[in-house]
């Protein structure tokens, strides 16, 4: 077989990401948390990576994750703060609109991960247990805490690991070096962003996509 054998994503699926994003949002506002707090020079708005962030977008390099100058560092992966210095570059450092963007982007990030869930879940038990799981992500507060409350990496990690697991299922299906280049670069990705997700890489590679050797 050439081709993945994915089940097709309904059109309600899309629908369901959509509310998902436009609830999440309409959460930032109603419940302001854009506001974050100032206490500790904002160190609460992204923590050790706002602070890294806020270094880089003062053109200070990869450095500084706590208060003064201490220098380059290798305490966060590099992935998230680069996206937090790009917003801060244009919407200023540790602005509400700039916690407004972030907060926004990661609702989005959880938003799409419903596809991939679905997708798994479509694969492997079936189109019933798909729905439920999209809704069930989708529309679930306690990921929407997460993403509405943390400038984190902590909904990108999720989208990332659920693609990952996604290809990982799909390279039985995939002849050739295609299905493994794109799992090699999400790998790229997840390490960059977060690299406890390399826990998962032997298991994922050997164990899923090692069956296509058989």
């Amino acid at each position: 077989m050439d081709k993945p054998s994915l089940p097709p994503i309904p059109r309600s699926v899309f629908w369901l990401v959509l509310w998902s994003f436009v609830l999440q949002v309409a959460m930032i506002g109603a419940f302001r948390q854009y506001r974050t707090r100032p206490i500790e020079d904002h160190f609460a708005f992204g923590w050790e990576m706002g602070r890294v962030a806020r270094s880089i977008a003062l053109g200070q390099g990869f450095s500084n994750p706590y208060g003064g100058n201490t220098g380059a560092t290798a305490w966060e992966p590099p992935l998230y703060p680069y996206l937090m210095a790009g917003v801060f570059k244009i919407f200023g450092i540790y602005t509400y609109a700039s916690a407004w963007v972030l907060l926004t982007i990661n609702s989005l990030f959880a938003a799409l991960t419903t596809i991939p869930i679905f997708l798994i879940a479509g694969k492997t038990f079936g189109n019933l247990v798909a729905r439920w799981s999209a809704w069930g992500w989708a529309l679930n507060p306690y990921i929407w805490y997460w993403s509405i409350h943390w400038i984190w990496d902590t909904t990108f990690t999720p989208l990332v690991l659920s693609l990952i697991f996604l290809v990982a299922l799909e390279l039985q299906e995939w002849r050739g070096f295609r299905g493994w280049m794109i799992f090699a670069g999400l790998w790229g990705v997840g390490a960059l962003a977060n690299p406890s997700m390399l826990a998962f890489c032997r298991s994922a590679a050997f164990g899923y996509g090692g069956k296509d050797q058989e």
